[in-house]
């Protein structure tokens, strides 16, 4: 059921479409969780807590009938995001000049290049599920004490995508190597173990170890988002080191060529 989802409780929404006005009365956490100062990232046994929230949200959706039609939208090769982006990379370069050098500009030529390619993972429409879009650490509420568990909150960015894209983002663009590298398979891992547990068949090791790093690929454009839709550099300067990085630890170029061969 819904209700039981890791979030909070919403007690009443109201969109008005003439006057693009909204309000939302929403369960009050303030007694019973707590948020991390960013850019502080999470201690060990919150990031497992983190990880199991977003596998039994994803378990919820996956593949779930509603998405694409009251909820969301499914994704397609043509969607406003990626025909932005195809505008905004040239810009993007030219703003950078030598501080994107040549070599991780070719990185994100030949991603582009492929992009038909690799979208068509998502436009099978199969394995997907309802992403939060936005799923830093410091957008979970955590438990002042037991038994409370985590709520994911602020779901602005919500979108039907890889149950992956959460990971990626939150791990490939917001830590640092060291910290990544610690921790990165062994959260995977339990992801794909708690997918299973609440319900996702048909989806082995394999295939989420895939979609991982396909989401990498696919982070390495929210950098050239965050800075075609005005957001200052220290929201995204750092954070497209990172992802680089993400995508040159994790061999992502070897899967690219795979689907380029």
């Amino acid at each position: 059921m819904e209700d039981d989802l890791p979030i909070p409780y919403c007690y009443d929404a109201v969109y008005r479409a003439n006057t693009e006005t909204f309000h939302l009365l929403l369960e009050d956490l303030s007694a019973t969780h707590f948020e991390l100062e960013p850019p502080l990232p999470p201690l060990q046994p919150q990031c497992e807590q983190l990880v199991d929230v977003l596998a039994k949200i994803h378990a919820y959706w996956w593949d779930h009938p509603r998405l694409g039609l009251t909820i969301s939208k499914l994704p397609t090769p043509e969607s406003e995001r990626e025909i932005i982006l195809e505008i905004a990379f040239p810009a993007f370069v030219d703003f950078l000049g030598d501080r994107l050098p040549g070599q991780r500009r070719k990185i994100y030529e030949d991603v582009m290049a492929a992009w038909p390619i690799l979208t068509e993972r998502l436009t099978t429409h199969t394995n997907l599920t309802l992403c939060h879009g936005d799923a830093h650490c410091w957008n979970f509420m955590y438990p002042r004490k037991e038994p409370d568990t985590v709520r994911l909150i602020d779901w602005e960015a919500l979108r039907v995508s890889l149950g992956t894209d959460d990971l990626a983002y939150m791990m490939a663009l917001f830590w640092y190597p060291e910290h990544r590298a610690q921790v990165e398979q062994t959260l995977l891992r339990r992801y794909h173990h708690h997918l299973q547990s609440n319900g996702v068949g048909d989806y082995n090791w394999d295939d989420c170890w895939f979609d991982y790093r396909l989401s990498v690929m696919r982070m390495l454009f929210e950098p050239v988002w965050w800075w075609a839709t005005k957001h200052p550099a220290f929201i995204w300067w750092d954070r497209l080191e990172r992802v680089i990085l993400a995508f040159q630890d994790l061999d992502c170029a070897e899967l690219l060529g795979s689907f380029i061969r």
